[in-house]
């Protein structure tokens, strides 16, 4: 019998060894580039805006990463009565590069959120969306990249179980912001990912630990026996 037990805790310290940290690689086309200016009562449509660190205009090439962990477990979990909600918030990078020199590097936890629409799952709102915020001392900056599920057939739940699948099988787009906070004015680019792909798949650190301390239970075991 504890040989049994020793046996089916190695295992689980094993399988735990199982979680990965994933890291996508993504590019993008700005197909919209808008300017709001607080006070003004309409949205300007611009062909390129310079900003800070660089410029962006329609047409232009983005390419960026995000990661996640295969464990991660919701921070939050909701409802708001038509959609359940799941809310991540680990410390990752999100980045996208420019191609008129603009850069967004995240220098904060981002917001992983999945959003699932059960009460009318054919309506496509369905949402995997990974956000993070850049606070600078005259301006703010947020960069989403986002994946819908028009048909609703690969987001079923809040867990990250399916994600590497959701990735690559639905809609994704990215969403680009600059706010300046004097005078209060946003520069808004947007546009749809016109390529992604697995770049690495690294277990977490505490799974090595986790996996030896498995085979070393088991190693003690054996002597014993």
């Amino acid at each position: 019998m504890k040989n049994v037990a020793a046996f089916t805790c190695a295992m689980l310290l094993a399988t735990a060894a199982q979680a990965e940290r994933l890291t996508y690689e993504y590019t993008a086309t700005v197909t919209s580039l808008t300017q709001f200016v607080l006070g003004n009562d309409h949205i300007d449509f611009l062909q390129q805006a310079t900003l800070p660190g660089g410029a962006v205009a329609i047409g232009d090439t983005v390419t960026g990463r995000f990661s996640f962990d295969t464990s991660w477990t919701p921070s939050a979990l909701g409802s708001n009565g038509t959609q359940d909600y799941a809310d991540y918030f680990p410390a990752a990078p999100v980045s996208a590069a420019f191609a008129q020199g603009l850069l967004f590097a995240s220098a904060s936890p981002y917001n992983l959120a999945v959003a699932i629409d059960q009460a009318n799952p054919l309506n496509g709102n369905d949402l995997l969306a990974f956000t993070s915020l850049n606070t600078r001392t005259d301006a703010t900056e947020t960069l989403s990249v986002e994946f819908s599920d028009p048909a609703a057939a690969l987001l079923t739940g809040t867990s990250l179980a399916g994600t590497g699948a959701i990735l690559q099988a639905a809609n994704g787009s990215f969403h680009y912001a600059y706010t300046t906070n004097e005078p209060f004015v946003t520069i808004r680019a947007g546009g749809a990912l016109t390529g992604l792909h697995l770049v690495s798949a690294v277990p977490e650190p505490g799974a090595y630990a986790m996996f030896a301390a498995g085979l070393g239970l088991l190693a003690w075991r054996r002597k014993r026996g």
